[in-house]
């Protein structure tokens, strides 16, 4: 199994000030490769890209992040400049 996960694996390397970093993305390939083998070859439908799945997530990670500052954002405006800093 380890052997397939390294075929299929899809890696960028990130240059930022000097230090190398390693991403691996294993989703999409491991997607192709289960449609493949379990649905293209019983029943012939070919595998796409899943645009419409990854804008759902991308937009419901969007939605999350801007409620997850807005809240603590919005309670800290309503309060004092002294009451923000001296917080215990």
């Amino acid at each position: 199994m380890v052997s397939l996960m390294k075929c299929l694996q899809i890696k960028i390397y990130l240059r930022r000030n000097g230090n190398e970093k390693d991403i691996t993305f294993t989703g999409i390939p491991l997607n192709k490769w289960f449609f493949e083998t379990m649905v293209t070859s019983h029943f012939g439908n070919t595998w796409t890209f899943p645009v419409g799945a990854i804008v759902i997530i991308l937009v419901l990670v969007a939605v999350s992040c801007i409620a997850a500052v807005y809240a603590p954002s919005k309670r800290i405006r309503g309060m004092s400049i002294i009451d923000t800093i001296h917080t215990e």
